[in-house]
């Protein structure tokens, strides 16, 4: 199995040393606000943990936004050291929200959560369908742990991963744009993720027209 491609320290720490701060400082701006209950507004007073569930979330889809799109100008085989580094935080930023949703709002009852009770533990517990958002954390896990051992020259691992972003956009776009009680907000962190993503593929279009994406 081909291993990734190798890279001098520099280059290669750098798009890593980059999404790490921007990841901190956003989940920094993430706690203060749910600290300071900066309005999310959707109405109803509520409380820290349930700010961190969505803030954190805004996070997620804020690095997850640069990743889809570098991810569309990926080559196969070639080291893409920013992608990796924003795809990785990206993920970080889920697992946060995830974490959040099921210690802090769900009070760690992942057996009600997974049956659809979550409002019976609590009214801020709205884990409405917990199942595709963990096939998609796991999914996603996988191809990080792949993005950083792994080469994308094998055709399994770049079709899979074609595969993961695709899910990752559409299911952000639903929760973020589609969804009913998203907030402001989201909608507007949705819309600009789908017009970048939207923007990237066309422009990649433009400039290799008779190229496959690989």
């Amino acid at each position: 199995m081909h291993t990734s491609p190798e890279e001098s320290p520099g280059p290669a720490l750098r798009p890593f040393l980059f999404a790490f701060v921007l990841f901190v400082l956003l989940m920094a701006l993430a706690e203060g606000a749910a600290q300071f209950k900066v309005p999310l507004g959707i109405g109803a007073e509520h409380s820290v943990d349930f700010r961190r569930v969505i803030f954190t979330i805004w996070v997620a889809i804020a690095l997850l936004t640069p990743a889809l799109c570098l991810h569309v100008f990926s080559r196969r085989g070639a080291p893409n050291g920013y992608w990796r580094a924003f795809w990785t935080f990206a993920y970080l930023a889920l697992l946060t929200h995830l974490c959040w949703a099921g210690f802090g709002t769900c009070h760690g009852d992942f057996a009600a959560v997974l049956d659809g009770r979550g409002e019976k533990i609590d009214a801020e517990c709205i884990v409405g369908h917990p199942w595709p958002d963990l096939f998609l954390a796991a999914w996603w896990g996988l191809d990080v742990v792949l993005a950083w051992l792994v080469m994308d020259d094998v055709t399994w691992v770049r079709v899979q991963r074609h595969a993961v972003h695709l899910l990752a956009f559409v299911m952000f776009f639903a929760a973020f744009v589609l969804d009913a009680k998203a907030s402001f907000v989201a909608r507007v962190l949705g819309i600009l993720m789908t017009l970048a993503v939207l923007a990237c593929v066309v422009l990649r279009l433009i400039l290799r027209p008779r190229r496959a994406l690989g």
